[in-house]
């Protein structure tokens, strides 16, 4: 709180507590006729107004001299009688006036009331109260906006949890569909190895993809779903320097690599045999919602891009061991041995 709110605080405090001496001051002393002439008699009998009233006085006097000159005595009797009503309502209203003044030890509320009545309303919830103070009211209103503040930051800090929590339902829930979704779909893959089908091209993960194996000098297309091997090329030679599977080649095996565009999710897998595979997970341009669940930028497109790659490794390992994937290269048949 500044110096000067301080200072205006406290200069409130004192009206008000002049108020209220004079509440019980007029409690004692009610603005009756008796208590007005009194004051009347105290201000025409006051040392600094004697020779004001003797000024009013000595004209009065000029006044009824010059009136007794009038030819008709009725006249000058009027004339007296309304000087002296008027310089009565004078010192009147002078009186008041003076009551009504806090700095008055004999304040009087009830002239207080007359002369200024917007002001006595404003004040008169405070001035039966002797223990109030603006100046602890001030302090009481600062203290119980820290307790707000206290209480809004708690609040907010509350509210951020629930939002991780619900963050952390969603997720949850986002790791369980799509862990019910794969497995449904792996489920559906073993169905057909049991039923002597399953190749490379029949994996379905929800997806589009692409598998190239590295054979001698050259990386080569093997198989794949809603992709066409021209995008990437049938062959890539090891001594490109400008080939997205060469980095993909390059690459550590626990780390995905996407395209330049972004479209195309790579990571490299080591199976047992030595044979070195590269799984491309193709993401479509115009669906939204799939760019969104496999974006590698976030922790949910993260978590199903590696679910996916693991999946497909297992896949590749359970077609090694128990079925043959079919090139569409041309060449013979593979057994596409696994492990990463």
């Amino acid at each position: 709180m500044s110096s000067k709110i301080q200072d205006d605080l406290k200069n409130i405090d004192d009206y008000v507590n002049e108020l209220h001496n004079a509440f019980h001051s007029t409690r004692r002393n009610k603005l009756k006729l008796r208590s007005l002439i009194k004051a009347m008699l105290g201000k025409i009998f006051s040392i600094n107004k004697i020779m004001m009233t003797i000024v009013k006085l000595f004209g009065i006097l000029g006044i009824s001299l010059s009136i007794t000159l009038l030819p008709e005595p009725y006249v000058f009797y009027l004339l007296i009688g309304t000087t002296v009503v008027f310089f009565i309502w004078i010192i009147y209203l002078y009186a008041v006036l003076d009551l009504s003044r806090v700095e008055q030890k004999k304040m009087n509320l009830e002239a207080y009331e007359k002369v200024k009545e917007e002001e006595y309303r404003l004040f008169l919830p405070f001035i039966d109260k002797r223990d109030f103070s603006f100046k602890d009211l001030q302090k009481d209103t600062e203290e119980t906006q820290k307790k707000l503040m206290d209480y809004s930051e708690h609040i907010q800090r509350l509210i951020e949890n629930l939002q991780e929590t619900q963050d952390g339902f969603y997720h949850f829930k986002e790791r369980y569909n799509k862990m019910s979704r794969f497995l449904r779909q792996l489920r559906s893959n073993l169905s057909t190895l049991i039923k002597g089908e399953l190749t490379l091209s029949r994996l379905d993960f929800g997806c589009d993809y692409s598998l190239y194996k590295m054979d001698g000098q050259t990386i080569s297309f093997i198989d794949g779903k809603g992709f066409e091997p021209e995008k990437l090329g049938s062959r890539v030679s090891l001594d490109s320097s400008c080939s997205h599977l060469i980095n993909v080649l390059k690459n550590r095996t626990d780390e995905m690599l996407p395209s330049e565009d972004r479209t195309i999710i790579s990571k490299r897998m080591d199976l047992t045999n030595g044979e070195k595979w590269i799984v491309n997970i193709h993401l479509d341009e115009t669906d939204a919602e799939e760019r969104e669940k496999l974006n590698l930028d976030t922790n949910n497109g993260r978590l199903n891009l590696e679910t996916s790659f693991q999946l497909f490794w297992l896949c590749l390992e359970i077609i090694q061991k128990f079925g043959r994937g079919n090139r569409k290269t041309g060449s013979d048949d593979h057994e596409n041995p696994g492990h990463r």
